[in-house]
């Protein structure tokens, strides 16, 4: 799908997860496991920069600043009604080259089909996308799900749905690369 600015600007892109906080798991010594889920995106903008915004290793990003997208929180639980919210700043798009959109299963038991995850990505002016989670590897705990490229200034949403074991392979196939290293949310 190939958008046209209305205006000078895309205004405010969102992008929305949600899931099924009733995913839970049987640990190995007893008691449940909830699946946490988390949205995230790597970026490229036009002079070179490159990032990832996600909740692992508080990368949050800023909306009024480079790279001028936002992530609104971590939900950890799947129980908040908003799920996890990314906002990206059209009024800034043509200095973004390309996002990759994923979702992340940080913890619990990689299984897909029983998170009921939904990703929507909301345009304005465009009617609402919305990528169900549900045809992806139970042995791959990321989802590639969405590429957002600036084609002269232009915005080209393209449907990935790949599933990889983490960011590093995710990057690396679209051609985002970036020195990897170990985080947490803690």
């Amino acid at each position: 799908m190939s958008l046209t600015k209305k205006g000078d600007s895309f205004g405010e892109i969102v992008l929305n997860l949600n899931w099924n906080a009733g995913s839970a798991k049987r640990g190995f010594f007893g008691g449940s496991k909830a699946v946490d889920l988390d949205l995230g995106v790597l970026f490229e903008l036009q002079d070179g920069y490159r990032g990832v915004i996600q909740a692992l290793g508080n990368q949050f990003g800023g909306f009024h600043s480079e790279p001028w997208i936002e992530l609104s929180g971590d939900d950890r639980t799947g129980a908040v009604a908003a799920g996890e919210t990314i906002r990206i700043n059209g009024k800034y798009f043509d200095r973004i080259k390309r996002i990759a959109v994923f979702a992340l299963i940080y913890d619990g038991v990689p299984n897909w089909q029983q998170t009921d995850g939904i990703v929507r990505m909301n345009i304005p002016g465009q009617p609402e996308i919305e990528v169900q989670m549900n045809e992806g590897r139970n042995d791959r705990r990321l989802c590639g799900i969405a590429l957002i490229d600036n084609v002269g200034g232009q915005m080209k949403v393209t449907r990935h749905m790949q599933y990889y074991q983490n960011q590093k392979p995710f990057a690396d196939d679209i051609g985002i690369f970036l020195r990897w290293t170990a985080g947490s949310k803690d």
